[in-house]
């Protein structure tokens, strides 16, 4: 049999899959929306939670639990669309913080969260980065077919390490270019959460709030 003959049959069985999904009282097709109504939920949900460490709220021990589900799920777990997820992540982040700007036009706080949700989206997407090109070996890239079956090596406890300072240096370096960048919007820097805790405050005297912005990413 040809791969011609094969394609087609490939997707001619596939079309009819998709038209027996769809049909009335057939619910499978709601399990596809159903998954992407739960994955958009889990980064929003994990940027919202971020927004509790700041004001009104102030629960600043909420900065350290609040990015463990957007870097275990997004660096940590092979995410085909980290670009997505990040951006949802911070667009649930930003929207909310921001929301005390509703006063000004009630889509301000959306609208100003769209734009900042591009830099945790870039910072999930270079996070993965580093954790696939840490995860490879030299022997991993001579294999011509990954076996699927076999299962996914883990980083070492020194590799581990350096993954936590590079996703953490990522996100200070875009918390950088969030402030200075399109005249800069420098609010709600993460390490500013902590300013109630007399324990940590003393590290901004040696390297500011990006030291502390730093601890929490890494910790």
């Amino acid at each position: 049999m040809s791969h011609a003959q094969t394609d087609t049959e490939s997707a001619t069985s596939s079309s009819l899959m998709e038209r027996q999904a769809q049909r009335p009282g057939n619910l499978a097709h709601t399990l596809t929306w159903r998954y992407r109504l739960f994955w958009a939920g889990k980064y929003v949900g994990s940027g919202v939670l971020l927004s509790l460490c700041f004001s009104p709220c102030e629960w600043s021990w909420f900065a350290w639990i609040a990015m463990i589900p957007a870097i275990w799920m997004g660096a940590c777990q092979w995410e085909r669309r980290p670009l997505l997820g990040g951006y949802l992540f911070g667009l649930g982040h930003f929207a909310t913080t921001m929301l005390w700007l509703r006063e000004i036009f009630v889509l301000v706080p959306l609208l100003l969260g769209g734009v900042l949700a591009i830099y945790p989206a870039l910072w999930l997407w270079l996070s993965q980065s580093c954790y696939r090109n840490l995860l490879r070996s030299s022997k991993h890239d001579l294999e011509p077919i990954a076996d699927p079956t076999r299962p996914q090596p883990r980083l070492s406890c020194p590799k581990a390490l350096l993954l936590a300072a590079m996703i953490s240096v990522c996100w200070i370096a875009l918390e950088w270019a969030r402030g200075k960048l399109l005249s800069g919007m420098p609010w709600n820097q993460l390490g500013i959460s902590q300013w109630k805790q007399t324990g940590i405050l003393p590290v901004a005297a040696i390297a500011g709030v990006s030291g502390i912005s730093f601890i929490i990413i890494a910790y």
